[in-house]
């Protein structure tokens, strides 16, 4: 069952805690985000919803959030109010991932977004960590110290098998298997070729000290940099 968790600002106690929004959804609503995380701690959520304050205050409240590793890849709906003035745009918005909305936390266009974003949240997924390397597998985002690189679907997809295995040498065939679940015919090999040469490129351009060691007739090593 995909689980949300609300932060509504001035919910009154009576109205706190879990509530059914629609059959298969559940909802966690609290007023107090650090209330919030000490009750949901060790929970997770496919989806936050930030509802019944300012624009800037939601943004605060996803900036501490995010100093969370499991909270950087939830999406995030951000629901302003409808008599603020103009449409703040927090710095934190994800346009790739995260929906903002003007609207009452409890009316049904909100419903209705709540229960979709939900059933395509993450709650399961995980940022893949690697050294001081963490890969968002879901936005394509490789953040190395305070270095970001954006990668296409498949780079994110090959790097992801790299890292969950730094340090060894992972064949051509079980690269092109687990990366994008195709044959690991001699086509395929070239197209993994081909993304790894892009990869480097922007690792270098970035000028991040992450190295993909070609090992001759067998495979690719992911070569984390040795600590100082």
């Amino acid at each position: 069952m995909p689980t949300v968790l609300a932060i509504v600002a001035d919910t009154p106690a009576s109205m706190q805690g879990r509530m059914v929004l629609r059959p298969g959804l559940s909802v966690e609503v609290w007023s107090d985000l650090d209330f919030a995380l000490r009750r949901c701690a060790g929970q997770r959520f496919d989806l936050l919803v930030l509802a019944g304050m300012p624009g800037e205050r939601q943004g605060e409240l996803v900036r501490r959030l995010h100093e969370i590793r499991r909270w950087r890849i939830v999406p995030v709906l951000y629901v302003l109010p409808p008599e603020e003035p103009g449409l703040v745009v927090p710095g934190t918005f994800r346009p790739e991932l995260d929906r903002i909305v003007r609207a009452q936390f409890r009316s049904p266009d909100v419903a209705r977004l709540i229960e979709t974003m939900a059933r395509e949240g993450t709650g399961d997924a995980e940022a893949i960590v690697a050294g001081n390397a963490e890969l968002d597998p879901l936005r394509g985002r490789l953040r190395v110290d305070d270095r970001e690189i954006v990668l296409t679907r498949r780079e994110t997809e090959i790097l992801a098998v790299l890292m969950q295995d730094a340090g060894r040498t992972i064949p051509f065939a079980e690269l092109v298997e687990r990366g994008w679940q195709a044959p690991p015919d001699g086509r395929n090999v070239q197209i993994l070729r081909r993304h790894i040469s892009n990869i480097r490129r922007k690792l270098e351009e970035a000028g991040v000290r992450i190295a993909l060691r070609t090992v001759r007739g067998t495979g690719y090593r992911l070569q984390l940099p040795r600590a100082s």
